[in-house]
């Protein structure tokens, strides 16, 4: 997961992995205001797709927080 652009309250994100040929794919693209606080794969609900979570966090307000889910297929 990669933040990039403006400042950290405003700009993007892009989730990226690596392919079979070791070059950066980029799988999810958005927009985010803050910073990115954290990111993780899980599988919560369990149907052995793991979803990758975007922690999206307000440097203002250091209790807000927004939590960002994408289920996608990864390449094992």
């Amino acid at each position: 997961v990669v933040g990039y652009g403006g400042s950290s309250i405003n700009g993007e994100y892009a989730i990226l992995r690596r392919g079979a040929d070791n070059k950066a794919d980029t799988v999810i693209k958005g927009k985010r205001e803050g910073i990115i606080a954290d990111a993780f794969v899980a599988d919560s609900n369990k149907n052995k797709r793991e979803e990758i979570y975007v922690v999206i966090q307000n440097p203002a307000q250091i209790s807000s927080k927004k939590t960002l889910r994408y289920e996608v297929e990864l390449l094992k």
